[in-house]
């Protein structure tokens, strides 16, 4: 059996940022990162969670 990939919160922050700004499509961006395009939009809507609960507490 292979081991499965851990990715670093850094690198998941960068994808995540990279995705945001909508310069490449999520399919190609994934083939970089060389993760499944799902894992960005579900990276994607947590950060967009995590946003609005900071923004909501008052940072």
């Amino acid at each position: 059996m292979t081991k499965r990939k851990t990715y670093t919160a850094a690198f998941k922050a960068k994808a995540v940022l990279e995705l945001l700004r909508e310069e490449k499509p999520r399919g190609q961006l994934a083939a970089e990162c060389e993760v499944h395009p799902s894992q960005l939009r579900k990276g994607k809507q947590i950060s967009g969670v995590a946003l609005t609960t900071h923004s909501s507490v008052g940072f």
